[in-house]
């Protein structure tokens, strides 16, 4: 009887075991993912020009600033 615990408790802890280090694993490979740096994706001259196009004050050129953080932010998702 004193036996079979003490092999239900290693099996525990066996299992135990196995699933940290999944969870070792899980997490190096999420910090992995974090650190890899993504090349930044600019303008084209064409995106550049239709987003000038398409104020409704050529002149505001804070509207163009915003315009440009946008689309930006759109082809590098947000990063």
């Amino acid at each position: 009887m004193r036996h079979e615990k003490t092999f239900e408790a290693i099996n525990k802890l066996k299992e135990v075991e196995i699933e940290l280090h999944r969870l070792k694993n899980a997490l190096e490979m999420t910090d992995r993912a974090l650190e890899a740096k993504r090349e930044w994706v600019g303008l084209t001259v064409d995106e550049i020009a239709e987003l000038v196009c398409n104020l409704e004050d050529p002149e505001n050129r804070i509207e163009l600033g915003q315009k440009i953080e946008a689309k930006l932010k759109e082809k590098n998702n947000a990063i």
